[in-house]
C-alpha cells in the first residue's frame, strides 16, 4: 500500500510539473502582439473644436464623450469597408435589432451646449457610482418606429440620453426635474415592486396592504386622521368617497409612493416632513439604498 501510494505522489507531482510548463508555453503564444487601440478615445491626430470639446470632456469627467454611434469604418486588405459602432442593442448576453430613430447633435455649437447639459445635469448623479459611464452619447432625439419617446440607451460600454427635452427647457429647475424622471425610469428598470430586493420594504407594512381602513381603525369613518397613516409607515392611502371602503396601498402602489417620494424630495424636505414617523423614514431609507445601489446618487 505504501509503494502504490508514493506511486501516486510520483505521479501526481510530475503532472503538476507538466501542466506548469504548459502553461508558461501557453502564455508565451497568448502573448498580444497588437497594440489595443480604444475606439472612443480621440486619436492623438485629431484636431479641431470638436477633438478639444471630447478631450476636455473627458478631462474634467472621466468618460468619453462621443457625437454618433460609429467608432471606426476602416477598409480591410481586399477593399472591405469594416464599420464598428456602439450597438445599443448588444450585450455579453444578448443581441437585436435596433428599430429606434435617431438624430445627432451635428453642429459644434448644438455638441458644445449637449456636452454642457450632460456635464451640469446628467453626470453628478450617476460619476461616482455604479452607473458610471464609460461613455456618453447624447442624442437630438430618439424615438420608436411608431414615434414614442425614448428617453435613455444604454449598454455596458455606453450612456446614450434623449435631449429633446431636456435641453430646451424653461430654466435649470426644469432640467432637473426631467433628469430625475429619467433617471427614476432608470431605476424601476432595475428594480420593480416585485423584485426580491423589494421584499423587505413590503415586509414593513405587510399586514395592512391592501386592507380597508375601517377594519382596523373603526375611527377613521369620521375622522381620516392621516397620523393612523404616518404611523403604520404609509405616506397616502387609496382614497374614496365613503370613507369605510378606503384602503391601504397595496405593495406594487405603496413602493411607487415611496419611489417617487425618493427621487422628488430631497433628503432634508422628507426629514422635515415625515421625521418623527419611523417607519416611513425606515422605508425611505431602503428605496434610497436601492436606488444608490442601481449607482444613482440623488
Amino acid at each position: 500500500m505504501r509503494h502504490i501510494t508514493t506511486l501516486y505522489s510520483v505521479a501526481a507531482a510530475f503532472l503538476f510539473a507538466f501542466i506548469s510548463v504548459a502553461c508558461g508555453e501557453d502564455e508565451e503564444v497568448l502573448t498580444p502582439n497588437e497594440t489595443f487601440v480604444d475606439k472612443f478615445d480621440i486619436p492623438a491626430s485629431a484636431s479641431g473644436p470638436e477633438a478639444d470639446l471630447k478631450r476636455e470632456f473627458y478631462a474634467r469627467n472621466g468618460s468619453y464623450l462621443i457625437f454618433n454611434d460609429t467608432l471606426s469604418a476602416v477598409r480591410d486588405a481586399s477593399g472591405n469597408l469594416k464599420v464598428e459602432t456602439v450597438d445599443f442593442e448588444w450585450s455579453l448576453t444578448s443581441s437585436g435589432d435596433d428599430t429606434d430613430e435617431w438624430e445627432f447633435f451635428e453642429t459644434i455649437e448644438e455638441q458644445r451646449a449637449a456636452a454642457e447639459i450632460v456635464k451640469k445635469h446628467i453626470l453628478p448623479y450617476i460619476k461616482d457610482g455604479a452607473m458610471r459611464p464609460y461613455s456618453v452619447l447624447p442624442f437630438k432625439s430618439i424615438v420608436t418606429s411608431s414615434g414614442k419617446i425614448v428617453y435613455y440607451k444604454d449598454n455596458w460600454r455606453c450612456f446614450g440620453v434623449n435631449l429633446a427635452e431636456i435641453m430646451p427647457a424653461a430654466d435649470d429647475a426644469e432640467r432637473k426635474a426631467l433628469v430625475l424622471d429619467m433617471f427614476k425610469r432608470i431605476y424601476k428598470g432595475k428594480y420593480s415592486s416585485s423584485s426580491e430586493e423589494a421584499d423587505p420594504f413590503h415586509e414593513v407594512c405587510a399586514e395592512y396592504s391592501g386592507e380597508y381602513i375601517c377594519d382596523y381603525f373603526p375611527e377613521w369613518e369620521d375622522e381620516r386622521d392621516m397620523e393612523i397613516i404616518y404611523s403604520l409607515g404609509y405616506i397616502s392611502y387609496k382614497t374614496n368617497k365613503k370613507p369605510y371602503n378606503e384602503k391601504f396601498l397595496t405593495k406594487s402602489n405603496d413602493y411607487t409612493d415611496f419611489v417617487n417620494l425618493v427621487f422628488d424630495n430631497t433628503t432634508e424636505e422628507v426629514y422635515a416632513k415625515y421625521g418623527r414617523y419611523e417607519k416611513i423614514i425606515l422605508k425611505y431609507e431602503m428605496i434610497k439604498a436601492l436606488v444608490e445601489k442601481v449607482g444613482i446618487k440623488i
